[in-house]
């Protein structure tokens, strides 16, 4: 072989070892080389770049210097192993950047050996698993979330009369030890809306209690926590000095138990606010999501549910006749049916919402009313298997009239003084209204969307297709409306007529547009004169 075979030949494995390099360098996965003490001898660039140091700073570094401590043990047995064994070993851990930022890692290490079999260095070759780790997270944690959720719901629901204010301190113990807070509790107002009081708490260990001191307080010593409140929304307060300045009464009151931050859920019985649940955080500070918010405004709900079916069976117990009365002056509709969906109580504002009497709905089954008593069935007997109390939202109901309605109904087990099943009670209240708004709302945002595409699709038409333009405009305004005639007309008030310029009939419907020429405005003045102050028309029946 010559001397000019040889620099072909070094000059080809230069370039191929070039041409390896990189690949190891721009792979997707991290790899690092470390020599027995731990120390770098190669990292490369996806290395680099996710966890942010440069090539100089690994210099200093060694491989005990970004492992996160919860994985330090796992890693320190994984590399003994392979040094030992001199196999390959699996890696599940976490690294921390240069910024402090986990970096969730999964993958193998090998060992590199020479000629005589003797250690030179371990290879790990990792996938960043961050976002897949995260997602599995938020995963979980919504799953413990609902978990929590159904098992206070159910905890709630077994329990008696007598046993719910107590149980209502425990669902607060359970939530406090879930939320890992330092304090829970709630806060009722008085009939009159005038005072709070501190009605249940539950405190971690090491913890004052507050309930004896925060008695009979006067909201109007409190005005801005009794304005925010009053909101009905969920209110996070990061830090007391993060509260505005006509908050001092109430930044001095949290100061004063020594709060680092703390979370308001406003529980609501029919419509109106009648306290707050808490959550403190002293020892440390709480950063609440809106996945919390939601899921603390179902305990909210939950414990709403107790307070009420607590106090209307307290009343229910000092005298069946006072329940009886205080359920009938509600504004909802209340109802109790027997296990098999038969109706033995309502009060007049359920008989009033479907529009039957008394006498026609007692003993009547629940088929009478629900368009589709299947998921009616379906819904009752879940609730009758797990004992979770549920709500059922856009129920279609058929009135004695004959129109369809929509009622949201809660459905709670109905339960004997031994604790035996005996059928369900809950709130019937119409949401018709609120359902024919959401429609309405949406038709408007359907035809704003329409009139910004036919705005934006419109603009610039050539001339010569301008009268094509106007009739697929037509067209489409037809199809969304649903009419059966779309048209133009133009008035000569010179000539004193009107002509019909432009015309879409959908399909069956014959066009007037040629017998609706030159016709005289003589013939509609009071058309013609509401248009001339630019005021709509409608005529909702032509024959009267």
């Amino acid at each position: 072989m010559t001397g000019q075979d040889n620099q072909k030949h070094e000059k080809a494995a230069r370039e191929t070892a070039a041409w390896y390099k990189d690949i190891v360098d721009h792979a997707r996965d991290l790899i690092q080389c470390v020599d027995s003490e731990g120390r770098f001898i190669y990292v490369n660039q996806t290395w680099l770049s996710t966890l942010n140091y440069t090539a100089e700073e690994i210099d200093n570094l060694t491989l005990w210097d970004i492992i996160h401590p919860d994985s330090m043990e796992h890693c320190m047995a994984v590399f003994e192993q392979v040094l030992t064994t001199k196999n390959f070993g699996e890696v599940k851990a976490i690294f921390v950047a240069k910024d402090g930022t986990w970096i969730t890692i999964e993958g193998n290490i090998g060992v590199k050996l020479d000629e005589n079999g003797r250690f030179v260095y371990t290879c790990g070759i990792f996938r960043n698993v961050t976002n897949r780790k995260e997602v599995e997270e938020n995963r979980r944690y919504q799953f413990e979330l609902e978990k929590l959720v159904s098992e206070i719901s159910a905890y709630l629901g077994s329990l008696s009369a007598e046993q719910l204010n107590e149980g209502i301190s425990t669902a607060l113990k359970i939530a406090g030890e879930y939320f890992q807070v330092d304090r829970s509790y709630i806060f009722q107002f008085s009939s009159d809306g005038l005072t709070r009081n501190l009605t249940h708490e539950w405190c971690a260990a090491g913890v004052k209690p507050q309930k004896e001191r925060l008695q009979n307080q006067p909201l109007t010593n409190l005005p801005w926590w009794t304005e925010t409140v009053k909101s009905k929304r969920c209110i996070h307060i990061p830090e007391a000095d993060s509260l505005p300045p006509k908050a001092e009464r109430g930044k001095r009151e949290f100061k004063a138990q020594k709060l680092n931050s703390l979370i308001y859920v406003p529980i609501i019985k029919t419509g109106q606010l009648i306290g707050v649940l808490g959550f403190d955080a002293i020892k440390k500070k709480m950063e609440w999501t809106k996945e919390h918010e939601t899921h603390l405004l179902i305990l909210a709900e939950l414990i709403s549910s107790a307070l009420t079916r607590y106090q209307a069976e307290e009343a229910l117990k000092a005298s069946e006749e006072k329940y009886r009365e205080i359920l009938s002056t509600i504004e909802d509709g209340y109802y109790e049916v027997d296990l098999a969906g038969n109706f033995v109580f309502f009060n007049d504002s359920f008989c009033k919402t479907l529009g039957y009497s008394r006498d026609e709905l007692m003993q009547a089954s629940y088929k009478k009313l629900y368009k589709n008593p299947q998921q009616v069935f379906q819904t009752y007997n879940r609730v009758y298997q797990t004992g979770i109390a549920e709500k059922a939202a856009d129920w279609p109901v058929t009135t004695k009239d004959g129109q369809e309605i929509f009622i949201e109904v809660s459905i709670t087990l109905r339960r004997d003084e031994a604790g035996n099943q005996i059928g369900f009670r809950g709130i019937a209240r119409d949401v018709t209204e609120r359902r024919l708004a959401e429609e309405k709302l949406r038709k408007y945002e359907e035809l704003q969307q329409l009139m910004m595409h036919l705005a934006t699709e419109r603009i610039n038409v050539p001339l010569k297709k301008v009268d094509q333009a106007i009739n697929e405009m037509l067209e489409t305004v037809g199809k969304f409306t649903k009419a059966d005639r779309v048209y133009i007309f133009k008035h000569d008030y010179d000539r004193r007529v009107t002509s019909n310029t432009y015309e879409w009939c959908t399909e069956g419907i014959t066009p007037e547009i040629d017998n609706l020429q030159a016709t005289p405005l003589d013939y509609f003045p009071d058309i013609l004169e509401a248009h001339q102050k630019g005021e709509v028309v409608h005529i909702p029946d032509i024959a009267r």
